[in-house]
């Protein structure tokens, strides 16, 4: 059965500083300005700061991606808030599903802003990178990440460097790209006239993924990490991207 790729929900980010005790909300139209550029406008050095110390939240809503076929997939269920206010339940009634029919819920990675939402699908399998809920037991906490996770899906399933194309079900593969984290994971689909590459925050942006302008945060290693995982991808050459924080876009 030829699977068909929906982005269910399109990305947004805001931000949010405190300013004389009052908390205030930022957004910008241009994704890399919601991202790195307000830091940059807050000249917020990650040389001398500490991204979770720097007075410049986020509020992140991901791409969440529907991929119906033999199975049905969601690619990175989102945040707290993205579920837990109906916006994933919306979303799916308007492709005639509720979340007892997903039988796959793949997290390209442990950032709240893309798993959160995971323990709205208790009959699902979760398909996640080798490692990564680990760290994202040290990076949160052990209890939460039970909790949203291996509690309340049916079953894990890991992807990992060696397993190289992990079939998922006809036309669907999951492949690890880390970087953006230390297990972060891809996906492939093959429907009836495009080849798609779901690549979560490997891109978080187009122009992360076109001219490699990648955050100022990420270390020497990551991103190394990432030039390679992009250049697997874009030696695929999709026919479409989904970024994790940016509209899906054409690459050629």
């Amino acid at each position: 059965m030829t699977p068909e790729v929906d982005v269910l929900i399109d990305p947004l980010t805001i931000r949010f500083s405190l300013w004389e005790g009052s908390p205030v909300y930022q957004m910008a139209g241009d994704p890399d300005t919601q991202l790195d550029g307000m830091e940059r406008m807050m000249d917020i050095d990650p040389e001398e700061n500490v991204i979770f110390d720097t007075n410049l939240g986020f509020l992140p809503i991901s791409s969440t991606t529907l991929i119906q076929g033999e199975k049905n997939i969601l690619v990175d269920p989102g945040n707290f808030h993205v579920g837990f206010y109906g916006l994933v339940g919306r979303a799916l009634d308007s492709k005639g599903l509720t979340p007892e029919d997903i039988d796959i819920v793949l997290v390209t990675h442990y950032h709240f802003d893309h798993m959160a939402s995971t323990h709205m699908f208790p009959e699902s399998t979760l398909v996640i990178g080798e490692g990564e809920l680990d760290a994202a037991r040290e990076v949160y906490w052990p209890e939460l990440i039970d909790a949203l996770t291996t509690a309340r899906v049916d079953g894990v399933e890991t992807v990992s460097e060696d397993d190289g194309m992990m079939e998922l079900c006809e036309g669907v593969s999951a492949f690890s790209t880390p970087g953006h984290s230390p297990a972060s994971i891809s996906v492939w689909v093959e429907t009836e006239d495009q080849e798609i590459a779901i690549i979560g925050d490997l891109a978080m942006t187009k122009t992360d993924y076109t001219e490699r302008n990648l955050s100022h945060w990420y270390t020497d290693e990551q991103v190394e990490q990432i030039h390679e995982g992009l250049d697997m991808v874009q030696e695929l050459d999709p026919d479409l991207v989904v970024p994790g924080h940016d509209y899906q876009f054409e690459p050629n």
